[in-house]
């Protein structure tokens, strides 16, 4: 069995997250679609990491951190 994609999981939570908040204290349209977009957008990477090599991806990650928050 392979190990948990953390993007899928990162996904899932972020939605769950999203979900409940709007049903109990009902988030502004706008907070509820970054939830959902950010969620879609993560489960769509873990998805596509399960066959395919991101170290790319991840690279260009970890240098932007760094660019940003170096200085």
């Amino acid at each position: 069995m392979k190990k948990t994609n953390k993007y899928i999981t990162t996904g899932l939570l972020i939605y769950a997250i999203t979900l409940l908040l709007k049903h109990l204290i009902g988030l502004p349209e706008f907070i509820y679609g970054l939830g959902l977009g950010i969620s879609i957008a993560l489960e769509l990477i873990g998805a596509y990491s399960i066959n395919h090599d991101i170290s790319k991806f991840k690279n260009f990650k970890m240098n932007f951190y760094k660019r940003c928050f170096n200085k």
